[in-house]
């Protein structure tokens, strides 16, 4: 698949992907709180889709429940972008943003002494 293309269908996918969690996490939205998709990545070959995720609650446990649902969610990708091959659907959390809340924390901390 040509460069240009993949990024637009790894946008399109982070959106898609992003509305399908919301709807199959709604009744579970106390238990991870808000769940963002902060990166997609799709093998040039469409073979796989490595989806990067991160919630405010219960972080040890997203990626599992996700995985549950990615038959669902494969499913809804086919059926939706009208693709001809459908990629495996793999689940990864993204700790960029509590490294960020870690950091912040220590350069508070310096800033005060």
């Amino acid at each position: 698949m040509k460069q240009e293309r993949l990024i637009k269908m790894q946008a399109l996918m982070q959106e898609r992907i992003g509305k399908y969690i919301f709807e199959e996490l709604e009744q579970a939205g106390s238990t991870f709180g808000i769940v963002t998709v902060t990166e997609v990545k799709l093998s040039s070959d469409i073979s796989y889709v490595d989806v990067h995720v991160s919630c405010f609650k219960n972080a040890d446990i997203l990626t599992k429940t996700l995985a549950g649902y990615a038959q669902i969610i494969q499913k809804r990708l086919f059926k939706d972008l009208g693709l001809i091959k459908v990629p495996r659907v793999r689940f990864h959390y993204d700790d960029s943003g509590d490294t960020g809340q870690k950091l912040e924390e220590i350069i508070n901390t310096l800033d005060s002494n």
